[in-house]
């Protein structure tokens, strides 16, 4: 056994007083965390072990206070040592929100986000509220700064490296400004930011939301975007209608939309900036840091992007170069 494997079985072992735990590294994602199963024959936990490349990481503990505090349902903390960077979870299984769609059934798919849904509008609505009296460390809130970010973060790793254009760019460059002023008309709120199928689980037929450490003030609609034009899971256009007429006509007067008119050209604008986003990351996690699994998803953000910036008459030029 390795040695980092050995020290979290004898940590864990006396933790929990587990007998012969077994360690199991699990498939990470594209941050600096590591996560492992420990378990014996009664019972089972999982570590996750958090390192210093992201600010964010550091906030974990306290917005899983947080939630918890909204009734948000995330997975139970058994223990946190500050010292080795470890946080012990509950053990939600294997079944993501990703998994989960490839075997179930369009009325269960439904259903299930629609409960996504729902806890989401709990971090929007009361976790605002609660974040106005209670404040929780957070990365900084959505604005023009990090708007311009995952524009650059898009244009340096999709366009220049992955597609290899070097040329100027400035009538995209223009277009992506416009993009941010329009974005920046709307008032920001608590949104999750990260809110895609790999980190929503699926327990008891509950959902439960992980990864949220990027907790922080934007658009409701970046979260629904995030949500439901989502390139690891296919949702055909049925299902995508169906769920954002449900949203709009359970959520639209909470949110204060004028109009379905409004909410739908709010939602183009906000798929696109997560897109962006998006594309970004999957060519520099799969070109830079050698992830390769992640350029499988570049063809269906790619396809979603082209599909929504054909909407935004003042994005043709963005569409041009996907």
């Amino acid at each position: 056994m390795k040695p980092e494997k050995a020290a979290i079985r004898h940590y864990t072992k006396t933790l929990f007083e587990m007998s012969r735990p077994h360690v199991e590294l699990l498939c990470g994602d594209g941050s600096d965390r590591k996560y492992y199963r420990v378990n014996d024959r009664l019972s089972s936990v999982i570590l996750m072990e958090y390192g210093v490349d992201k600010v964010e990481n550091d906030y974990y503990v306290p917005i899983h206070s947080f939630l918890s505090k909204l009734n948000v349902p995330v997975p139970k903390l058994l223990h946190f040592n500050e010292d080795k960077r470890w946080v012990y979870l509950e053990d939600l299984g294997d079944v993501s929100l990703y998994e989960f769609v490839k075997c179930a059934d369009q009325y269960t798919i439904i259903e299930i986000y629609k409960k996504v849904m729902a806890y989401a509008m709990r971090i929007w609505k009361e976790g605002h509220e609660l974040f106005i009296k209670e404040p929780v460390i957070t990365e900084k809130g959505f604005g023009y700064d990090l708007y311009a970010w995952e524009h650059a973060y898009f244009i340096d790793n999709y366009v220049r490296m992955y597609r290899g254009f070097d040329g100027p760019l400035p009538v995209v460059e223009d277009s992506l400004k416009r993009l941010i002023r329009k974005l920046e008309q709307y008032q920001n709120t608590l949104i999750h930011r990260d809110l895609q199928s790999k980190n929503i689980f699926i327990k008891n037929h509950e959902v439960y939301f992980i990864d949220f450490q990027g907790l922080r003030p934007g658009l409701p609609l970046y979260d629904l975007a995030s949500l439901i034009c989502d390139p690891y899971v296919h949702l055909d256009d049925v299902v995508r209608d169906e769920l954002l007429n449900y949203f709009y006509t359970t959520y639209g007067t909470l949110l204060k939309f004028s109009s379905i008119k409004e909410f739908y050209e709010l939602f183009a604008l906000c798929t696109t900036q997560r897109l962006l986003q998006a594309l970004g990351a999957y060519c520099f996690l799969g070109i830079k840091k050698k992830k390769t699994h992640f350029l499988q998803y570049i063809t269906p953000a790619e396809s979603l992007l082209k599909e929504t910036v054909e909407k935004i008459g003042f994005l043709s030029e963005l569409a041009k170069i996907i």
